[in-house]
């Protein structure tokens, strides 16, 4: 993930930031995010991790915007802290940040301390960025293995995993395949979606998640950072009804019973 700050559309035009929040949907509801701590251990248990994520990920944070990226185009220290809390939490079997960079350590780190094998996947459709991702990620010990092109990435689809970050290229193209992304998504998958603090993008997102039938959580609370950056948590619903009920009831944990290997 590379381009944060400036959000052009293909016409030029800059992406809005200003807009009502919350869905204007019929029949789509966004819940705070406070409805997805009982699935999480609970609000005191869950912020705890959040915070001890966040302590743990800062040094390596500061590494990054110096040495790889900068923190106006990396992703957020508190969304990173966020998905390695999600990820302790719920102990997905397959992750993939499509969107590589700081995530993909973050992701390696769950995957090393997990009780089983994890699979782990850092896609971007920028060569270049992906081979900055893996010299990072060695740099820090981690294995290269599954840093892909989000061309062969899409030759098997979001499918397989159970969180997924995304967060990929700009943003016209982030808003051309997040129909991709969601179309392929698996029943129970976790789908946290970057930077909707622009209207438009916020739109699209609404959109297609209502097209597909999700629900989503507001993260506002938890992964806006100085930039106003903040993000939402998708999951497909049980039945179309429950775009419009309250969403804690759609979510279920991503943890399988299929073991995968870290590749």
């Amino acid at each position: 993930m590379r381009v944060k700050a400036e959000k052009w559309t293909s016409r030029g035009e800059k992406w809005p930031t200003e807009g009502e929040k919350g869905s204007s949907l019929p029949g789509m509801r966004v819940a705070a995010a406070e409805e997805l701590f009982p699935r999480l251990g609970g609000s005191r248990g869950f912020r705890e991790s959040f915070e001890k994520s966040r302590r743990e990920l800062a040094a390596d944070y500061i590494d990054y915007i110096f040495t790889t990226s900068s923190a106006l185009h990396a992703v957020s220290l508190p969304l990173a802290a966020f998905m390695l809390a999600l990820c302790r939490a719920t102990e997905p079997s397959s992750v993939a940040d499509l969107g590589s960079g700081f995530s993909s350590h973050v992701l390696r780190v769950y995957a090393g301390e997990a009780a089983h094998p994890v699979r782990v996947a850092s896609v971007d459709d920028s060569p270049s960025w992906l081979e900055k991702t893996e010299e990072f990620v060695e740099r820090l010990g981690h294995s290269p293995d599954g840093v892909v092109s989000w061309a062969d990435f899409k030759q098997t689809g979001a499918g397989a995993f159970d969180i997924v970050l995304y967060d990929l290229g700009t943003m016209d193209t982030r808003a051309r395949e997040l129909e991709t992304v969601l179309a392929g998504a698996k029943q129970g998958a976790l789908v946290v979606v970057d930077d909707v603090h622009y209207a438009a993008y916020r739109r699209i997102v609404e959109e297609r998640a209502s097209e597909r039938h999700f629900v989503a959580y507001d993260l506002e609370e938890l992964t806006r950072d100085e930039y106003g950056r903040f993000s939402w948590l998708l999951t497909r619903s049980d039945t179309e009804e429950e775009t419009s009920v309250p969403a804690s009831a759609a979510l279920r944990s991503p943890r399988t019973k299929a073991v995968n290997s870290v590749s």
